[in-house]
């Protein structure tokens, strides 16, 4: 029973942190000396220096007014990332301030005192110099992070974890699997790769060394032992001094006799009436199990490990299959709570031919109904007071169910923005309502009625140019429902644009239920407070809340950076705004990537305008995706550094045409189906399916957009600055859909913007911090942490679910919670059964092409002998453009419109009777009548079969000759059929 399986595909940067000591040495180079001048000073000079001394050193050293006007300012500000990519180019940035004469910078990297690279430049005042220096790549990590669940990472980003991720893998002797391999370009990797296998305790099985890659992917195999050790193996890959582990499971499985299979929904409401699902056996033939069944329910509610016994149900007699009902009621009684509760449903067949007793069971859980309403992010947000402030809120089921479109659009909800100003005074700053979609149908005909209304005045104005509008006695200027008067043209112009702009407002949340805003926030604002709620015709209500808190200047002057680009895309360029709260001549600015700083410049703003507001762009490279930052910061005329930064999403993946084509036109009997491949010239393609109810499982062998970012996304320390929301059906036959939107700055001081943004800052001048954080130092050794704007809390206490700092710091960076917490429930829901396993065709559809000059390929493929839906799902990997994915996974049916299947020995002896099991199946919806033919030789004779079914086993009549039986088949159906021979 040898078979190949697809288990595994992966993909990932490479690039990997070590811990390194940067080092920068500022030397001033030496000056031309200058002779000082007799100019007569008494000793009582403040400046020591007597008349007609001549002493240089000392007019140096003890001229106090020197010496307060040398040290009065600022004299550097150098910027450099935490982070250090093996191979990757580092980059910090340097600025002379106030001195006249140019400055020796000598940059290096060291560890455990040995210098690994380093730089050295000569700068002079007012711009800032990129120092580069080369990163090293032998250090290797002592912990390695697994690849997340279905998504492309094979190696190890900078943030490490030893979480295992639950990945569904399954029992075959051949795995087969794929490593992806990208730059922090996101294009293909070239170099060699170590790939390992790992057992449960982690020894190694096998190692393949220095295995080159295909256009940065490794595709490969291995042939698991014939029994091997259960649990959870991992496929390791080793490159450049990182490490990846993608963690599988092996489970024993042997081949029944028959098999019970048993499905119901994943999840049922607590509004439900009852518990519904399909029971049926099969054998191996897929020929139906006939016989009686008993059916057992239990429930246990949540945390909870034991199953109570609820009922049970018998199903007398069974033929093949049969639907399966149990009451909520019985259910409620056996719980205090339904919501969270687990369903289990255990089955015994009783096969009545062979007397073989089967058993099954499959699970489902019970929730709620309820919608939850959210703010994007994380509270608390920070906000510039006197600059616009923005945010999101999104709306879907608690689960991250998508509302329906119908349900949206027939909802209203309304968020509020509340300001806690300076005197202790509360204002409401924004309000919008978002109405429902019908609510403007009123609007709507009004307009259409004074459109039609104008149209017939022209009419009436051209026959008679004198006309006065007032005697238009055959049709009133108003509206008679309303009484309103119908519109001119400019005002029907204008009140169509503000329907226009306020639908295109409105019109992300009515499809996708996220809501983006903006609001201007007041000079004296200390506090905002955010409101959101929402109600439909259903009667379903959510709302939500929200702080954000301001931030901390000493000398309030403040800097901000917003955009107005949407939608961002590699080779686009994206605007930005950067305001300030008074009147500066410079700014300087970082754009950041994966922690790496990519590109540094200075703003010069024009000082003939009294505009507060500057607009640059930033061409977008693919080194910028998934998400790159802008950084911008200034140094004040009282030597405070101020500073602000954004965060933009950038769509990176699938940016050349990856597409697949399935046409079954060429072979109408559904032997083989021809795949279309689509991609550009040279690339790698790789193509995989599975049965639908296995790719329902979302057990994190198949690639999704959602699973590419998120594990793209893995390069940043600070997931914090990542708005995103996520939408999963729950039944699993989409894959999970994510959106990540542009989010600002979470930092309440510039030092702490710095320190969130993944930069460390070595300056003389001021950085601010917030006064109250500043000066409570907390003792980390005894157990507690910073609060956000000041204080301490207990350690143990963090992400415990309540608030122990006033501003909820403790309660921030607590795991993703929009994460997929339910796939171990997935995989564990129901029985394995064979077809779940796919012994015998489970690789029909593992595909490894390289497309030629054309950028596409014609393949075809030979179907299997299977007559189940599949999912096929594709990928390219591209030298020019990288990573490229298909839009959505295709639903392909590889059912015939029949076929038949055979069970007979595959030998025998002279004189022996040979029995035939012969199974056709009708998969076309109407009855069709088939004609089976027994070929008559001289090598066999066919057993006569008397009425009754009784034959006589020593001395059987026999017939010679051609046997034709003519059966009638029902519409999707089955029809068995036994000869002896």
């Amino acid at each position: 029973m040898a078979v190949n399986r697809c288990v595994a595909v992966a993909l990932g940067l490479v690039g990997v942190t070590i811990s390194v000591v940067v080092v920068i040495l500022v030397l001033a180079l030496q000056g031309v000396s200058v002779r000082g001048q007799d100019l007569g000073r008494g000793k009582d000079d403040p400046r020591r220096i007597p008349y007609g001394s001549d002493n240089r050193w000392k007019n140096i050293l003890y001229n106090e007014v020197r010496m307060r006007n040398r040290y009065n300012h600022p004299t550097h500000i150098v910027v450099a990332p935490r982070t250090l990519f093996p191979g990757a180019v580092y980059r910090c940035v340097v600025s002379i301030l106030y001195l006249e004469h140019p400055v020796d910078v000598r940059a290096f990297l060291r560890k455990d005192g040995v210098e690994l690279a380093s730089a050295r430049s000569n700068i002079i005042k007012g711009y800032p110099e990129t120092l580069l220096l080369q990163g090293v790549g032998e250090y290797r990590l002592l912990k390695s992070r697994p690849l997340s669940s279905n998504a492309p990472s094979c190696l190890l980003p900078f943030s490490p974890s030893s979480s295992t991720p639950s990945t569904l893998l399954f029992l075959v002797l051949l795995l087969r699997f794929r490593i992806i391999l990208l730059t922090t370009e996101l294009r293909p990797y070239d170099d060699p790769v170590d790939v390992y296998i790992l057992d449960p305790d982690g020894y190694v099985m096998r190692r393949w060394p220095s295995r080159p890659t295909n256009v940065g992917v490794v595709s490969m195999s291995f042939d698991l032992p014939f029994l091997p050790k259960v649990g959870w193996w991992g496929i390791k890959a080793h490159v450049n001094g990182q490490e990846e582990v993608k963690s599988i499971k092996v489970e024993k499985w042997y081949t029944p006799r028959y098999e019970v299979k048993m499905f119901m929904p994943k999840y049922f409401l607590e509004t439900d009436e009852a518990i519904v699902g399909d029971l049926g056996g099969e054998f191996s033939n897929d020929k139906g199990a006939y016989g009686n069944a008993t059916l057992r329910l239990y429930i246990r509610s949540q945390g909870d490990e034991v199953w109570n016994y609820v009922m049970q149900q018998e199903i007398a007699p069974l033929d093949a299959e049969d639907e399966y009902s149990f009451p909520m009621e019985a259910l409620a009684r056996k719980v205090p709570k339904l919501d969270g509760s687990e369903v289990r449903v255990e089955a015994e067949i009783h096969e009545s031919f062979t007397g073989i007793n089967g058993t099954g069971f499959t699970m489902a859980k019970i929730i709620n109904s309820s919608i939850s309403c959210m703010f994007l992010g994380s509270s608390p947000y920070i906000f510039k007071p006197g600059m616009p402030f923005s945010a999101s809120v999104a709306i879907s089921y608690h689960d991250l169910m998508p509302l329906s479109k119908e349900k949206l659009q027939m909802s209203r909800m309304v968020v509020k923005g509340e300001a806690i100003l300076g005197g202790g005074g509360r204002k409401t700053i924004f309000e919008i309502e978002i109405p429902q979609a019908n609510a403007e149908d009123e609007e709507t005909e009004f307009l259409d009625e004074s459109w039609r209304y104008n149209k017939r005045l022209e009419a009436v104005k051209a026959d008679d140019p004198n006309y006065d509008p007032t005697n238009f006695d055959y049709n009133y200027n108003f509206d008679q429902e309303s009484g309103s008067r119908y519109l001119t043209d400019s005002e029907l112009v204008e009140r169509k644009m503000d329907m226009f702009v306020r639908n295109q407002q409105f019109e992300k949340y009515r499809d996708k239920g996220v809501f983006h805003f903006t609001m201007d926030v007041p000079d004296t604002a200390t506090k905002l407070t955010l409101t959101a709620a929402y109600q439909d015709d259903d009667g379903d209500l959510a709302s939500a809340s929200a702080q954000a808190i301001a931030y901390y200047s000493p000398k309030k002057q403040y800097i901000g950076v917003e955009t107005s680009s949407t939608g961002v895309t590699v080779g686009e360029f994206v605007v930005f705004h950067v305001r300030s709260s008074f009147n500066m001549e410079t700014f300087n600015y970082l754009v950041m990537a994966k922690e790496m700083i990519l590109f540094a410049a200075m703003e010069v703003l024009d000082t003939t305008s009294s505009a507060s507001v500057k607009t640059i762009s930033v061409p977008v490279s693919s080194e910028m995706a998934p998400a790159f930052r802008i950084f911008v910061y200034h140094l004040t005329q009282s030597h405070e550094i101020i500073s602000d930064s954004i965060t933009i999403p950038v769509n990176g993946i699938s940016r050349h045409k990856t597409k697949l084509v399935i046409n079954q036109d060429k072979d109408h009997s559904v032997r083989s189906v021809e795949l279309g491949t689509y991609s550009t010239a040279g690339a790698f393609y790789g193509v995989s399916g599975v049965r639908e109810f296995t790719y329902a499982m979302q057990g994190g062998n198949e690639l999704s957009h959602a699973s590419v970012l998120h594990s793209l996304h893995g390069f940043t320390n600070n997931t914090r600055t990542l708005h995103k929301m996520a939408w999963r059906p729950r039944e699993g036959f989409q894959p999970e859909e994510v959106e990540y939107y542009t989010s600002g700055n979470y930092g309440p001081d510039s030092n702490r913007t710095f320190d969130f943004s993944g930069l460390v800052v070595f300056s003389d001048a001021v950085l601010g911090v917030v006064s109250g954080y500043e000066y409570h130092k907390c003792n980390e050794t005894q157990g507690y942490s910073p609060c956000l704007m000041g204080g301490c809390f207990p350690t143990n206490k963090k992400c415990d679910g309540f608030d122990d700092c006033a501003d909820k710091y403790d309660e921030v960076n607590c795991g993703d919670k929009l994460a997929d917490t339910e796939v171990d429930f997935r995989i564990h829901r129901y029985v394995k059964f064979s077809d779940f396993f796919d012994t015998e065709d489970g690789d029909w559809l593992w595909l490894d092409i390289n497309i030629g000059h054309k950028g596409h390929e014609q393949n075809n493929i030979e179907l299997p002998k299977v007559d189940d839906p599949y999912v096929l799902n594709a990928f390219s990997v591209s030298k020019e453009f990288g990573f490229g994915l298909i839009e959505m996974p295709q639903e392909y049916s590889a059912m015939p419109p029949m076929y038949i299947s055979l069970e007979m020995p595959d030998s025998c002896r002279r004189g022996e009777q040979v029995g035939m099991r012969i199974m056709i199946f009708n998969n076309l919806p109407q009855e069709m009548m088939v004609l089976l033919v027994l070929h008559g030789a001289d090598t066999h004779r066919f057993v006569a079969v008397e009425d009754n079914g009784v034959v006589d086993f020593y001395r059987p009549r026999v017939e010679a000759g051609d046997h034709q039986h003519l059966l009638s088949v029902f519409g999707l159906g089955q029809r068995s059929a036994t000869q002896n021979s």
